[in-house]
């Protein structure tokens, strides 16, 4: 088998460039289908990759470590901590699961938590209009 043959199959955790990634590699399609058929050894798998990126998440540094990840908000790149069309956010922009996404609505802003899982979700930054930071209400 070549090297041009091989096959790789990533499975990722959620939306963020510091979402948990999975890594499986077959010797072709048939291989990897194979591994990814054994349903159970998959799930724990994924089950572990979950459980370690709540660890990194609940320790306020991103997975991958160093600068805050690059996104895109309204057809531009923009910073991980920052967004487009209003100068810098500062305040409460980021929580225990990732980077917060900026919403607003006539006359209110937001940051919202980025989990996937509505039970899981942190409660949202609203935008103080006096200070102009986001703060998280509580």
């Amino acid at each position: 088998m070549t090297e041009g043959n091989k096959v790789r199959v990533t499975l990722k955790g959620g939306k963020g460039y510091d979402a948990p990634w999975i890594t499986i590699d077959g010797t072709d399609v048939a291989d990897a289908l194979a591994q990814l058929d054994r349903k159970d050894e998959v799930k724990a798998l994924v089950d572990a990759a979950a459980k370690i990126g709540r660890y990194f998440a609940s320790t306020g540094e991103p997975a991958g470590g160093g600068s805050a990840p690059k996104r895109f908000e309204n057809g531009k790149v923009v910073g991980g901590s920052g967004g487009g069309g209003g100068g810098e956010r500062q305040g409460d922009t980021t929580c225990a699961h990732g980077d917060r996404t900026y919403r607003s609505g006539g006359s209110w802003e937001a940051m919202f938590c980025p989990a996937r899982d509505k039970s899981e979700q942190c409660p949202p930054a609203w935008k103080d209009k006096k200070t102009g930071k986001f703060v998280v209400k509580g």
